[in-house]
């Protein structure tokens, strides 16, 4: 286990990127999400009479909570301050493109658009929706009710029978 990282740090991080860049964005609120499980990072904005304007740094407690190296935090905290450096200075969204993968090569951070750690979602309870007669598996659903009301209403695409339930981990 990594060391945890506090808003604090994030910060610093943040207005060291600033003043390498020499744009600063000690205005723009940190967030950390615990409901962020595929994304470790965003940088949120809206558009307000066609000008964009920083809402927040989201990170997911996930990223800073001590699970992943030091490195991939720092990669990622200035991974979200190249989007807001670029959209900001440009005043759109630029996505990964090249001005992006610059800003990028600039920060020192590789310009891959995806997380390149080992993440493994935790296991949870659901029910597996199967076909009656092959057993093959038509669904997945967390809820017990939503499995319960797509048995009621569908069959099975390979056999047309009816549909069974299994509760099961995945």
């Amino acid at each position: 286990m990594d060391k945890q990282i506090s808003c604090d740090e994030i910060r610093s991080m943040l207005d060291w990127a600033g003043q390498k860049m020499g744009l600063g964005c000690q205005h723009v609120p940190i967030e950390i999400s615990s409901r962020m499980k595929r994304t470790y990072g965003s940088f949120i904005f809206r558009l307000e009479q066609g000008k964009l304007v920083p809402v927040a740094f989201r990170f997911a407690l996930k990223l800073v909570s001590g699970d992943y190296s030091e490195e991939i935090v720092r990669q990622t905290i200035l991974h979200e301050y190249a989007h807001f450096y670029v959209n900001v200075l440009d005043q759109k969204n630029h996505g990964h493109n090249g001005v992006f993968r610059n800003a990028c090569q600039i920060l020192g951070i590789p310009d891959h658009t995806h997380f390149q750690g080992n993440h493994q979602e935790e296991k949870k309870r659901g029910y597996r929706i199967l076909c009656s007669r092959c057993e093959k598996e038509v669904a997945r659903r967390r809820r017990r009710d939503a499995a319960k009301n797509l048995m009621r209403t569908h069959r099975s695409g390979c056999c047309q029978a009816k549909l069974t339930v299994r509760m099961d981990i995945f």
